[in-house]
């Protein structure tokens, strides 16, 4: 039985990958099911003779990658909804299953990321094709605005536009990787270029502006590594480029940050169906943040536990903005994965998962080429989204984050040619 399991281990592990690469058109119960599959086959290999190449090095990794979960974990010692906070928990999990099953799996070849890589392109670009067809009355009727076709989307998809845009920012870096590595082809790299346009005609479609911002980042960033750009010119480029991006647009900028900073007359008296036309994203985020930091000052230091967070911004909702109804039509959470970590675990959870990150950037240089503009892209997005507080985010984070940073960790007993 030992020596049939390690005989298909290689092939068994590949396929399951394969399928949850295609997570753009799977159902949310399936993508469920083989995460649990691939950690399930990676513990018996574990048990069998994957314990063996275990060592320090792989288990401060797993702790780094699985931080959040495990921060989640230990604040169940403070938490008041024992529940929910279970929910939080068991939704974080594929940060764990999937980083250990790699760790333990050890090295893809070159041939493997590829395809793997590929099928996500391919589900993601079949996903948004459909998506284009379905919707093709909305696109091309002048009457509805992006915001209006997104939420049309993200009614029939349950995907949020953040997390699908995210998604198609890595199908694009993930394209210019293909596209270094198609050794001038001709007819390869038009369709790499058709695709690639076709997937920013869709991150303008969306209209999720961070995601796209980000995307736009990663882009230069990884434009430079594949062309081996020398770091100082990237960083040189990089200052001027802010400096005269901030020139422009400096109205805008002011405009907006003073936004975010007037909470007190951000939302206009009354129901939201009347005055939502009055109401902007920063008119919404300023109310957001405002509550956020009001209750970060009350617990700083351990937060009030997972699933907590939410609860207690919609105290301040209810007791500082109870003129208008729109914070009970609709559920706010802090818009920041940082803000979200402060707000359920202190400062002390905040801390521990930034010196996590700083582990992720300190061990790039073990993973692949492309681990650093998915880091941009993904690390960007916390900033403005709880990426890792929904399905769809954890999924994407965890998937990538453990193919792109551990799939290059040689193992010493199991190395896949």
């Amino acid at each position: 039985m030992k020596i049939i399991f390690l005989k298909y281990f290689d092939r068994l592990f590949l396929y399951l990958v394969c399928v949850l690469a295609s997570f753009p058109i799977l159902p949310r119960g399936i993508q469920t099911v083989i995460v649990i599959s691939i950690a399930a086959v990676s513990l018996i290999h574990f048990i069998v003779v994957g314990r063996k190449a275990w060592n320090r090095h792989k288990m401060i990794v797993l702790l780094s990658t699985s931080s959040l979960c495990i921060i989640y974990i230990f604040s169940l010692i403070w938490v008041d909804d024992f529940k929910l906070a279970s929910k939080f928990i068991v939704r974080s999990l594929p940060l764990l299953l999937l980083s250990f099953a790699f760790l333990n799996y050890g090295k893809f070849s070159l041939s493997n990321l590829k395809l793997i890589f590929k099928l996500f392109i391919t589900t993601l670009l079949l996903s948004l094709s459909f998506l284009h067809i379905y919707f093709i009355e909305d696109i091309i009727n002048p009457e509805c605005t992006p915001w209006m076709i997104r939420n049309e989307i993200e009614l029939f998809t349950k995907i949020h536009g953040t997390y699908l845009s995210m998604w198609i920012g890595m199908g694009i870096l993930l394209l210019l990787w293909f596209f270094a590595k198609s050794k001038k082809r001709l007819l390869i790299s038009l369709v790499i270029a058709i695709v690639l346009m076709y997937f920013l005609y869709w991150q303008f479609l969306l209209g999720a502006r961070m995601p796209f911002f980000a995307t736009i980042i990663a882009v230069f960033y990884c434009i430079t590594l594949l062309l081996r750009i020398p770091l100082k010119i990237v960083l040189g480029f990089a200052f001027l480029g802010s400096i005269l991006f901030a020139f422009i647009f400096q109205d805008k900028i002011q405009s907006k940050v003073e936004e975010l900073q007037n909470y007190e007359n951000a939302i206009p008296e009354g129901k939201y169906e009347i005055t939502n036309i009055l109401i902007s994203n920063e008119n919404v985020r300023s109310v957001i943040y405002h509550c956020a930091l009001q209750k970060i000052k009350e617990r700083p230091i351990l937060g009030y536990g997972i699933g907590q967070d939410n609860i207690e911004l919609q105290k301040c909702y209810d007791s500082e903005f109870g003129h208008t109804d729109l914070f009970k039509v609709f559920s706010f959470n802090s818009h920041s994965q940082y803000l979200q970590l402060l707000l359920s675990s202190g400062f002390l959870g905040l801390i521990l998962f930034l010196i996590s990150m700083g582990i992720w950037i300190k061990k790039s240089s073990e993973g692949t080429e492309l681990y650093l503009p998915f880091l941009i892209l993904a690390l960007l997005c916390f900033m403005f989204e709880n990426i890792l507080n929904r399905h769809d985010g954890i999924i994407f984070f965890s998937f990538f984050n453990s193919i792109l940073l551990l799939s290059g960790l040689k193992s010493n007993v199991h190395t896949n040619k």
